[in-house]
């Protein structure tokens, strides 16, 4: 019977995005058809939020990282939809801050994103990786955090999409799930692959990152030159997005099983006491 009301809710959670995007977004073409994807994908992050809540008082480390990721990524999201509501609806301190920026768009918020992905991924991975692992990821997700930040103020700037930050974020965004689940198939755990709430969470990432991988690689030559394209496929990105929040979520519904997987660290310990 649980897995019965289990997979019925999977299957609600992936239906109830596409028959609203069917709903609302159907008949709209263009920019407007984008902004309102954009609406529906912001609605389905709050699944993995509401079952990492549920569980809250079992959550471990990690996931306890992660919840903050989904959280920093909803908000995010939230508000970069509302600052677009508040420009379309002429906000009187919208308008100040888009006068004052001088800017077209919501480009300048994209640093956001690639710090939030630096700072919570890099977090959580270093913590699931062994010490040979982790501590590179540490390094790397630092200097990039910082590296993003100097770019953003001094060298790209912040009007248009950017080619540094998006690029090095789509590497580091799916590398890191990538490597993880290589490292998950090479060693034995105490739960299976089904069961495992990081194998979910790095699939949802790659998910997530399949046409993000490629969009940030070339979206600023498609963001100026091309951008029907662009918005093609950021609407495209959107809809793997909403999947991707369902994995996210499986994963914390698995957040029991997470306790039986030992950490490095306490893989670590035991072989030093072994020793």
């Amino acid at each position: 019977m649980k897995l019965v009301i289990t997979l019925a809710a999977i299957i609600l959670a992936v239906l109830f995005p596409a028959m609203a995007a069917y709903l609302l977004c159907s008949h709209l073409t263009g920019g407007l058809l984008f902004l309102c994807f954009g609406r529906v994908n912001v609605a389905t992050m709050i699944y993995p939020i509401i079952l990492a809540f549920w569980n809250r008082n079992i959550l471990n480390q990690p996931l306890k990282v992660f919840f903050i990721y989904c959280i920093a990524t909803f908000c995010i999201n939230l508000i970069e939809q509302l600052f677009i509501l508040g420009w379309i609806n002429n906000y009187e301190i919208v308008i100040e801050i888009v006068e004052y920026l001088d800017i077209e768009n919501t480009n300048f918020m994209l640093i956001l994103y690639h710090l939030k992905d630096f700072a919570f991924l890099g977090w959580f991975y270093s913590i699931l990786m062994p010490f040979r692992y982790s501590i590179w990821i540490k390094r790397i997700a630092f200097l990039l955090f910082i590296a993003a930040l100097i770019n953003y103020l001094f060298i790209e700037g912040y009007k248009g999409y950017g080619i540094f930050n998006p690029t090095t974020d789509a590497i580091f965004s799916f590398s890191l799930p990538a490597i993880y689940l290589r490292y998950l198939y090479k060693n034995m755990l105490n739960v299976p692959i089904s069961k495992n709430s990081y194998f979910w969470i790095s699939f949802g990432l790659i998910f997530t990152n399949l046409i993000g991988f490629f969009l940030y690689l070339i979206g600023d030559t498609l963001h100026t030159y091309y951008y029907p394209l662009f918005t093609k496929l950021s609407i495209s990105r959107n809809g793997f997005d909403m999947i991707a929040q369902v994995l996210l979520s499986i994963g914390f519904l698995y957040t029991p099983f997470a306790k039986y997987i030992p950490l490095p660290e306490n893989e670590d310990t035991q072989d030093q006491k072994t020793d």
